[in-house]
C-alpha cells in the first residue's frame, strides 16, 4: 500500500511536470519574478536573483533566464545594471484616469427631458474658437446654442460648433427628433474624441439661462469637448453644467488602479 501510494504520488508530480511543461520556461521565471515584485515583496531597489541562479532554479539555460529580465526590464519593472545585476524599478504611479458623465446622455430618455434650440445658424470662425479648432479665421462654421432641463429645470447650456464641410445639412436637423450628437455620430463617426474641464463663474445672461436663484455665486463646469473625423476637427462643444448637479468621486479597483468619476449625483 505504501509503495502504491509513494508510486501513484509520482505519477502525479510527473503529469504536473509536463503541464508545466506546455508553458515556456520564460514565462514562468516572468511570472515568478513579476509577482515578487508587484506584491511588494520585493521593494524598489532589491536585487533579484541573477541570470545564474535563475537557470540553475528553472533548470533553464541562461538565454532563457536573461529574456525574462529582458523583458520585465522593458516593462519597467526592472532595472538592470551591467555588472552588478538586475534590480526592481521604482513604481511609477499612473495618472488618474476623470470618467465624465454627461448629464445629458443621462436624461435625454427620460419624458420629463427637453432641448430648446436657443439660436443656430452660420457663423465665421472668431478667434477663440480659431484656436479651440484650428481652423482659418475666414472658414465657414454651423453652431447651435442648446438648453436642456429636465422638468422644467435647466441642467445643461450648450454652444456647439460644426465643421459644416463634414456635416452640411447640420442645420436642417430637427434636434427635438434627433440629439446634435447622434446626428453627428451618424453623418461623420468621430474618430478621436478630447476632452477639457474647467470651473468657471456663468456670466449673468448665463445665469438667467440657466435659472440660477438668488445667492446662487454661478459656479459652473464647463467641460469642452473637441471631437474629430479622421485628420479633420468635425465639432467644439462647450457645455456649462452648474456645479450642484456635479460631484467628483474616487473609485479603488481591484487591480490597485484608480479612476475618478464626475457624475451628476
Amino acid at each position: 500500500i505504501i509503495l502504491y501510494s509513494v508510486c501513484n504520488c509520482i505519477y502525479n508530480n510527473i503529469g504536473a511536470m509536463k503541464e508545466d511543461l506546455k508553458i515556456p520556461r520564460f514565462l514562468l521565471i516572468k511570472h515568478y519574478l513579476k509577482e515578487h515584485i508587484l506584491s511588494g515583496t520585493w521593494p524598489e531597489g532589491t536585487a533579484v536573483p541573477s541570470e545564474n541562479e535563475l537557470a540553475q532554479r528553472f533548470l533553464v539555460s541562461r538565454m532563457t533566464a536573461r529574456r525574462a529580465l529582458k523583458e520585465l526590464d522593458d516593462l519597467g519593472l526592472l532595472v538592470r545594471k551591467p555588472g552588478l545585476g538586475s534590480f526592481v524599478a521604482k513604481r511609477k504611479m499612473s495618472p488618474a484616469m476623470v470618467e465624465v458623465i454627461d448629464v445629458v446622455t443621462e436624461i435625454r430618455g427620460q419624458q420629463a427631458y427637453r432641448v430648446e434650440v436657443l439660436n443656430q445658424g452660420m457663423t465665421v470662425a472668431e478667434e477663440m474658437i480659431e484656436k479651440h479648432m484650428g481652423v482659418n479665421s475666414n472658414q465657414e462654421l454651423y453652431y447651435a446654442v442648446f438648453r436642456h432641463s429636465l422638468s422644467e429645470r435647466p441642467v445643461q447650456l450648450q454652444r456647439l460648433y460644426v465643421n459644416s464641410r463634414l456635416a452640411p445639412a447640420f442645420l436642417k436637423q430637427d434636434f427635438n427628433k434627433v440629439s446634435a450628437q447622434d446626428y453627428l455620430a451618424w453623418i461623420s463617426p468621430p474618430s478621436r474624441t478630447e476632452c477639457n474641464i474647467s470651473a468657471i463663474v456663468a456670466s449673468d445672461h448665463q445665469r438667467d439661462i440657466l435659472a440660477f436663484e438668488g445667492d446662487n455665486d454661478g459656479a459652473c463646469l464647463q467641460v469642452v469637448t473637441r471631437q474629430w473625423c479622421g485628420e479633420q476637427l468635425l465639432s467644439l462643444s462647450i457645455a456649462l453644467n452648474p456645479s450642484a448637479d456635479y460631484h467628483l468621486g474616487y473609485d479603488v479597483m481591484a487591480s490597485a488602479k484608480g479612476k475618478s468619476r464626475l457624475t451628476n449625483p
